[in-house]
């Protein structure tokens, strides 16, 4: 399994690096939102892990953006904080779950298994059938 450890301030991947690859992981890590799309792109990952000081800042551009280039494998945010609107956003962009830290990691390593125990399954937002436009996300 590859896992990709998207973290603007490093912080984070520094402790969780090593306690992937010793789950098993293949571990890559980047620092800022282009290196995060060009390591999505330029590698098959199954599971990436965004972290966060407080959600929806830099996380929504990032997450939408991966999904956008047709990253397909399940998104985990760590979360320091958040307010539940900040965590809808971040769910609504393209996360499949977010957890708030501090967490051990035995529960994150869960999640993990959980998100990649079924193949990714991505439904497009908008459905068109000739001049009809359903725009589930919207709801028009």
């Amino acid at each position: 399994m590859k896992a990709l450890i998207v973290d603007e301030g490093g912080r984070v991947a520094e402790r969780l690096h090593p306690a992937l690859e010793q789950e098993g992981y293949v571990v890559e890590s980047a620092q800022a939102r282009g290196e995060a799309l060009w390591l999505a792109g330029e590698s098959d990952v199954d599971v990436v892990v965004v972290c966060s000081s407080r959600p929806g800042v830099h996380d929504v551009p990032t997450i939408a953006a991966l999904r956008e280039e047709g990253e397909s494998a399940p998104i985990l945010v760590m979360a320091r904080r958040g307010e539940s609107a900040d965590l809808v956003d971040v769910l609504d962009a393209g996360a499949d779950d977010v957890v708030t830290s501090p967490v051990p990691f035995a529960e994150v390593a869960a999640r993990l298994r959980a998100l990649t125990r079924r193949a990714p399954h991505l439904v497009e937002d908008e459905l068109r059938v000739g001049t009809l436009r359903l725009d589930r996300a919207a709801r028009v």
